[in-house]
């Protein structure tokens, strides 16, 4: 016979032994199909994350700047810095600005809170991507003074206008402002911040005092000339901004800059920790995929047990020994393929789950990041998971089987006990030892991840987030310019939320704990005490808050006393 038709026979004969022993088959079955689709779930978030590829081109040459502080604090870069990295640098093919924003979508329909951002022209191009309909922004938007146009992204376009090709050249009021559609973006693009609307940054270089320049609050996307590493344009970019602190000490001193790929930017940023989190999530689950492994070996070593008599008299009429192995790690294959159907459908079907209860939320690209699917890639790593089960759990018990009593031995009252059954059990007890071993290891792990979450929820934050409700609020600026206008709406505010039934307290800030909103900084000195290192400019980040906003949190006073109403000027003298 041909290998196609022994394998055949091996198959059917494997469908044959497993049928005639369903609850052994139900059990290993199960027991597999537990571990590939524990895998299978990890390994589909980490595909999502990871590896799915961005809706940019060329994502992997994308890079994200990043201005540090002393080091170690990030926070956007200025327009004094971009200049001069986009000017100096030897590493970029492209480079723009981008700065998140939000508008005010009013009109004939229902005003609407929209997410958008100010970009330039070189930003968009840097990202490689081209509206679906007109046109994208050009230099001459880019202009201080330029013309008011907007690009809407597809979901909008559809949500808001159903898609009507006729949107290009109306006029959408954003802020108060009448702007003019030129583009829509493609489909899936939402970069940066889940934006809905992008606008021209057309940021003034030039006549701009020095301070303004060199405020950190934007973004820069830069895609990498073809063969420059990351690590090489890092550092082409951290000799131009020793050059700027060398050229700048009075607003530079003390900073530096930071590059890393799109791709963690999406996911947290510099501080983030998914890849390594996911990766070490992945190993845990293979893990526990071993132990279902040595579970099934067990239980097909004990089966090869009770298969001696079977076996010598395949052996006796003339299977050589290889030959047995392969019919034994055939029905350990099927046994997997069996459970690899299983896991599969479990995992799938826990997708919707998995993805609800995801812990990592990205703002842009997020329905593709944060919905994990079937794809190749998923399809090859279970076919890859399946394979590895079969033959980890069956080749053991195989050559064990194979190496089995004579015929004559085995069909002998009492075979059970031989020496034979002896070194099967031994083999299972090397078994059992191994797998406690590494259930242990894998308890006190979990145990160790429990105790660090009990301690994340109960974690003292420093304020009372119980019945807290928070409101995001930006004025428009046409109508709220200076800070006179802006103080005396705000108090008007406070005075009717502090009225509302079942409001307790209210006060407002400029950044609410925990939030991703930048704070402001000022550089600052203690009279009479000059710092030790006169290069070094020591620098607070601080936030404006209303009177009653202490309070409002619950935040504990050490020593002196909180802010009030006797720290900052008159509501009579705003008007």
């Amino acid at each position: 016979m041909s290998i196609a038709e022994d394998l055949a026979h091996d198959l059917r004969f494997a469908a044959r032994m497993l049928r005639k022993d369903p609850a052994f088959t139900a059990a290993a079955v199960l027991t597999l199909a537990l571990g590939i689709a524990a895998n299978t779930a990890i390994f589909t978030a980490v595909d999502s994350l990871l590896l799915r590829r961005l809706p940019v081109p060329g994502s992997d040459r994308l890079v994200f700047g990043i201005a540090m502080r002393e080091g170690h604090d990030p926070f956007g870069v200025s327009l004094l810095e971009y200049a001069a990295y986009r000017d100096g640098n030897r590493s970029f093919v492209r480079c723009g600005l981008a700065q998140p924003r939000s508008f005010n979508l009013t009109g004939r329909e229902e005003p609407e809170r929209v997410h958008g951002a100010a970009v330039q022209a070189e930003y968009l191009a840097a990202l490689g991507v081209q509206p679906l309909l007109g046109r994208g922004l050009g230099a001459a938007d880019d202009r201080p003074g330029g013309p008011a146009v907007a690009l809407v992204s597809h979901g909008f376009w559809q949500r808001r206008f159903g898609g009507d090709p006729r949107l290009l050249g109306r006029q959408l009021q954003l802020n108060g402002r009448s702007m003019t559609v030129v583009g829509v973006m493609p489909a899936v693009f939402d970069y940066p911040g889940a934006a809905q609307v992008w606008v021209p940054l057309q940021a003034r270089f030039y006549g701009t005092p020095l301070a303004d320049l060199a405020a950190h609050g934007y973004q820069m996307m830069a895609r990498l000339r073809p063969g420059v590493s990351l690590a090489q344009a890092d550092g082409d970019l951290a000799a131009i901004a020793r050059r700027l602190e060398q050229e700048y000490p009075q607003v530079r001193r003390g900073w530096g800059v930071k590059l890393i790929p799109l791709r963690r930017q999406l996911l947290g940023g510099l501080a983030s920790r998914v890849e390594s989190s996911l990766l070490a999530l992945l190993g845990a689950v293979g893990f526990l995929l071993l132990i279902c492994c040595a579970n099934v070996a067990g239980l097909l070593l004990a089966r090869s047990v009770a298969r001696e008599r079977e076996l010598a008299v395949r052996r006796a009429l003339g299977a050589g020994w290889l030959r047995v192995v392969r019919q034994l790690v055939v029905e350990s294959l099927l046994l997997a393929a069996l459970g690899g159907l299983a896991g599969a459908a479990l995992a799938f079907g826990a997708l919707p789950a998995l993805a609800a209860l995801n812990p990592i939320q990205t703002a842009a690209f997020a329905g593709l990041l944060r919905s994990p699917h079937l794809d190749g890639r998923v399809l090859g790593f279970v076919a890859a998971a399946t394979l590895l089960s079969g033959l980890v759990s069956g080749l053991l018990p195989a050559f064990k089987a194979a190496r089995g009593p004579d015929l004559m031995p085995a069909v002998q009252a009492g075979s059970q006990r031989s020496g034979s059954s002896r070194a099967g059990r031994r083999s299972l007890a090397v078994l059992v030892i191994a797998e406690l071993a590494i259930a242990v290891a894998l308890l006190a792990g979990g145990a160790l991840m429990v105790q660090s979450f009990r301690r994340l929820q109960h974690m003292d934050l420093g304020f009372r987030a119980a019945g807290m409700l928070t409101l995001h609020l930006e004025l428009p600026p046409g109508k709220y310019q200076d800070f006179p206008r802006r103080a005396l709406f705000v108090e008007q505010l406070l005075q009717r939320v502090r009225r509302l039934p079942g409001a307790a307290a209210a006060g407002t800030t400029t950044n609410v704990p925990l939030s991703s909103l930048a704070t402001y900084d000022s550089g600052f000195a203690v009279a009479g005490h000059p710092p030790a290192n006169p290069a070094e400019v020591p620098i607070t980040a601080h936030r404006l808050v209303s009177p009653g906003y202490l309070e409002t949190l619950g935040v504990t006073l050490v020593r002196g006393r909180l802010l009030g109403e006797q720290d900052r000027g008159a509501p009579s003298r705003w008007r």
